[in-house]
């Protein structure tokens, strides 16, 4: 008896035992069982469909359709919208917070110095002579600017000045489109280029090449250094709008996964739009059910304007026109064998709000947006709005992170730095810890936290006692706390805190909060200074456990 020798998974027969295979069948028997008992992620052939490769990736077509979208499709400009407004908003906010026990000062030192960075940096911040290269915006709406095109086209180029006057920087904002390799490509020794980013052996960025026009119209290149050669400044860096693999130089844009799916869906919110715009200009159709009638007035009312007479069965003239007619008119004009017939399609189509929300609910899963902030719509009970509330929270706490962290840190640095070299800010210790390489402390002086806006909570008083209530069964931190609902670090708040109720005390006023229940004020000098003793030792508990 033969015996067949066939693959178990593909079912291909090589041939039997009773043949004489020559070496090829043999090979291609082994071979072919071999590869088809690897894993690769199907459970039966071409389960999977195509695999691409993501090595090279379009990201010109990416960038011109995610703007295209941007342009006409609502649903993309609603999204983006709901994005800038809540991570940015009128603008990242710094909060100064030097650590006192490095940079060897007291907390009041330490106190006075965070207000007057804030302070001057505020003044920077809102003047658009100072802070913009073009001096046409203020430090939030470039911001805002930078979001929105790192988002569409998924990054931008921050290029760092030196104002020639103030000695501090001003940000020249580049669309990422514009960040190209030139041809031919001419980096230094070395070097490659790649998407338009310069690269070194170690893949560190050391330069943008950026695509510009001349007086003349001529296309040409410059480059950008990332770093000043003598000064290590940093000039230039890339904001990402969205997540990129740890080998990709360059960001795609946030809706690349989701642009065929607002494309489609815009499509078909058209269509149902304009079958019902054409079921409204068309009121009815005659139906002729015998041969050889004419038209009359009515068969070709719905575009007739002109004023038309006609004979009825008793000889006598009508006049009739057909745009002046009222609503819930009655032709009784027909001639034998015509009725009118409702132009009725059904449309729109009654499904289409159900299906049009199943979309945006699975495009707003991926892009990590609870539906309900990206429609506006707020129909669930307390606990459900609470808890997408909730989820918005925490997508926003990472953004404003990483934003601030990646265009509003490097660039507030740099204003720090160049504030102390001109003396326009005293930082005792700070130029020789910088320029000794002495990190510990530079990165001390520079030391802040990023803030977005203090989202108003769904039930503010509800989130106020449970706070009150963790606190008591001690199972979460005033820090923590104060950073849920006031976005400020629980340190900021104390010092705040402190520095108010001096000034109650000096113009001799009290507010509500330190009345008794007959108006008066409680509040003394000695609890003041308990208040004061008080935040110094919870500073110490805090920097303790910090390390």
């Amino acid at each position: 008896m033969s015996e067949v020798l066939v693959n178990i998974k593909t079912g291909r027969v090589f041939g039997s035992t009773n043949q004489a295979l020559n070496e090829k069948q043999r090979y291609a028997y082994y071979v072919t069982d071999l590869l088809d008992s690897s894993w690769t992620g199907e459970k039966f052939l071409n389960g999977f469909g195509l695999t691409k490769d993501y090595t090279y990736i379009d990201y010109w077509t990416l960038r011109k359709r995610s703007l295209q979208l941007f342009r006409e499709n609502t649903y993309a400009r609603g999204i983006l919208r709901r994005l800038t407004r809540n991570v940015i908003n009128k603008g990242i906010n710094l909060e100064s917070n030097i650590i006192p026990e490095i940079v060897n000062l007291t907390d009041e030192q330490s106190m006075d110095w965070d207000e007057t960075s804030e302070l001057n940096w505020k003044l920077w911040s809102d003047d658009r002579e100072l802070c913009d290269y073009r001096k046409q915006k203020t430090f939030g709406e470039l911001q805002a600017d930078c979001f929105d095109t790192a988002m569409i086209s998924g990054d931008c180029l921050v290029i760092n000045h030196i104002n020639p006057v103030t000695k501090l920087p001003y940000i020249e904002l580049v669309d990422g489109e514009h960040v190209q390799t030139p041809f031919p490509s001419n980096p230094k020794p070395g070097n490659r280029i790649v998407h338009g980013v310069e690269l070194d052996k170690f893949d560190r960025h050391v330069a943008y090449w950026v695509q510009t026009t001349n007086i003349n119209g001529y296309t040409e290149f410059k480059r950008i250094a990332a770093y000043g050669e003598k000064s290590k400044r940093r000039i230039a860096w890339l904001v990402y709008g969205c997540d990129k693999r740890l080998d990709e130089v360059r960001g795609e844009p946030i809706l690349a996964i989701v642009l065929y799916m607002l494309k489609e869906l815009d499509r078909y919110r058209d269509s149902e739009q304009r079958a019902a715009l054409v079921n409204s200009i068309i009121p009815l159709f005659i139906r002729k059910t015998e041969p050889g009638r004419g038209s009359t007035p009515f068969t070709r009312g719905s575009v007739r304007r002109d004023t038309k007479t006609v004979i009825d069965g008793d000889g006598a003239e009508r006049t009739f026109n057909i745009s002046k007619m009222l609503p819930g008119t009655v032709p009784d004009e027909l001639q034998v064998g015509e009725e009118p017939v409702p132009f009725n399609t059904q449309r729109p189509n009654v499904g289409f709000k159900v299906f049009e929300q199943a979309i945006i609910d699975a495009i707003c899963w991926c892009l990590e947006i609870p539906p309900e902030v990206a429609r506006l719509i707020f129909q669930n009970s307390f606990s459900a709005s609470r808890q997408a509330d909730n989820e918005f929270k925490v997508f926003l706490s990472y953004r404003v992170w990483k934003f601030g962290n990646d265009f509003c840190q490097p660039i507030y640095d740099d204003f720090t730095i160049q504030s102390i070299l001109t003396d326009q800010i005293s930082a005792p210790g700070f130029l020789q810890a910088y320029f000794a390489g002495n990190w510990k402390v530079v990165n001390a002086w520079l030391n802040t936290e990023w803030t977005g806006i203090s989202r108003p909570s769904v039930d503010p008083v509800k989130d106020a006692n449970a706070s009150e209530k963790l606190l008591q069964v001690k199972i979460t931190t005033f820090d923590r706390e104060c950073r849920k609902n006031t976005g400020m670090s629980f340190r900021t708040v104390i010092k705040k805190l402190a520095r108010e109720k001096k000034l109650f005390e000096q113009y001799s006023i009290s507010s509500s909060v330190d009345e008794n229940n007959n108006g008066e004020p409680v509040n003394t000098n000695q609890q003041t200074n308990n208040i004061l003793s008080l935040i110094k030792n919870i500073d110490n508990k805090l920097d303790e456990a910090q390390g």
